[in-house]
């Protein structure tokens, strides 16, 4: 899947932050927190929250590109 990726909250603030946006429309937001990369997808959100290291598609999109290290 194609996304276009902006910076909700650039590498110079506290916690980086993206918005992951899909051609049509639908957009997802991955943060950076103090335990790690977090998704608000339902994937993540339901299956992989601290039960999966890769975590969810938009992290490994994020990981793919190196915007977001493990």
């Amino acid at each position: 899947t194609l996304y276009t990726v902006r910076w909700l909250h650039p590498p110079e603030w506290a916690t980086p932050a993206w918005v992951l946006t899909k051609g049509d429309g639908t957009a997802d937001e991955v943060h950076v927190t103090a335990t790690g990369a977090e998704c608000n997808c339902p994937d993540f959100h339901w299956c992989r929250n601290h039960k999966d290291g890769k975590g969810c598609k938009h992290i490994a999109a994020l990981r793919s590109v190196n915007l977001l290290r493990k």
